[in-house]
């Protein structure tokens, strides 16, 4: 399961940098950004499970890449839409994915208990994704934005996972 925190920590990184030195002002490209991360996370966190055949992390992680997937269409599809409607798209598109992302790993703490190291480690990941849909929740719609919050997510959410992957497996 590490191995699969770390892709996606690396993932998560990767489209924060691109979102930095792009300097995404248009929801078109946000969307881009949104649907290539969302692609590269569910289809590597998918190819990582199979290939270490490890069906207990498949269980886990095949409901968010499947989130992922999912919501990576719907901003490829978005972006074929005028630009009012690629940036709403966007905003809804990043809520409803940060919400489902949330429930899921609240659920997964749940699963494991809350007080353990990996309970609370997805309670901080859900926390993360919680807090960013708030934001989007306030934001004053514009691309820089909603591309910038939703890097910022991504950064916080690398930064996150990258020290979870990192850390010892028995930290209790």
């Amino acid at each position: 399961m590490r191995i699969v925190i770390g892709f996606r920590a690396a993932i998560a990184l990767a489209a924060t940098l691109v979102i930095t030195f792009t300097r995404p002002d248009t929801a078109a490209l946000g969307l881009a950004i949104f649907a290539g991360f969302g692609l590269a996370q569910g289809l590597g966190t998918v190819a990582i499970s199979f290939a270490r055949k490890a069906t207990s992390s498949l269980q886990k992680v095949a409901p968010q890449a499947a989130i992922s997937l999912v919501a990576a269409i719907a901003a490829l599809l978005a972006l074929g839409t005028s630009a009012n409607t690629q940036l709403t798209a966007l905003q809804l598109l990043a809520m409803a994915y940060l919400v489902l992302h949330a429930a899921f790993e609240t659920y997964l703490a749940s699963r494991v208990g809350f007080k353990t190291v990996e309970g609370r480690e997805h309670l901080i990941a859900a926390g993360l994704a919680e807090l960013c849909t708030l934001i989007f929740v306030v934001l004053n719609p514009e691309p820089l934005n909603a591309s910038g919050f939703l890097g910022a997510y991504l950064a916080l959410s690398a930064v996150h996972q990258g020290i979870w992957a990192a850390s010892p497996s028995k930290a209790d």
